[in-house]
């Protein structure tokens, strides 16, 4: 029987938290992009990045559900090896 140990070696790696990225392109869309765009397309611009953001929180809220759930199914495998052991 596999020990939780042999579960874990092999198992692919739970990434770490995404939100430095996505803060990071956030603030190069309004701090870089921004002062790029002329005074015409700055209405258009806005809406863009208002639809931006919020695919960014949503990949965000995602990804910290992903981590959550991994963490879940990671302790609900230990324990449950560790009961098929008594």
């Amino acid at each position: 029987m596999k020990t939780f140990n042999d579960i874990t070696n092999n198992a692919p790696a739970t990434p770490g938290p995404t939100c430095t990225y996505i803060d990071h392109i956030m603030r190069v869309l309004t701090e870089e992009v921004k002062p790029l765009i002329s005074d015409k397309n700055k209405q258009m611009y806005i809406h863009v990045l208002t639809n931006v953001k919020a695919e960014l929180e949503y990949v965000r809220e995602a990804n910290r559900a992903l981590r959550e759930t991994s963490k879940y199914y990671r302790e609900e495998c230990k324990t449950l090896l560790l009961k098929s052991k008594d």
